[in-house]
């Protein structure tokens, strides 16, 4: 995972409201400028921000994604798939 990348991306998303925008109406295009693999890019497209931060991405910069309401996100589902990795670590990853 391109953990710096994918934060960098988050990060820029709460100082650049042009980039905010094109995540709104073009994700695919916002985050083709940060070297993320395909893989990863589809988690963004995703939404899956547990998995996101279980690769790496910093968990404070996730919340940018749903405070900006993009990939889908609300609080209600950015909460549910972060408890879900972490539920899922304190199993031992067998959850």
């Amino acid at each position: 995972m391109s953990a710096y990348e994918g934060s960098r991306f988050l990060h820029e998303l709460s100082v650049d409201p042009s980039l905010r925008e094109l995540a709104r109406v073009s994700p695919r295009r916002a985050l083709a400028g940060y070297g993320l693999t395909d893989r990863e890019t589809d988690l963004f497209l995703a939404g899956e921000v547990g998995e996101l931060y279980r690769l790496g991405v910093n968990d404070f910069l996730l919340h940018n994604a749903q405070r900006f309401g993009l990939f889908g996100l609300d609080m209600s589902s950015f909460s549910a798939r972060m408890r879900a990795v972490a539920t899922s670590a304190a199993d031992g990853g067998n959850a």
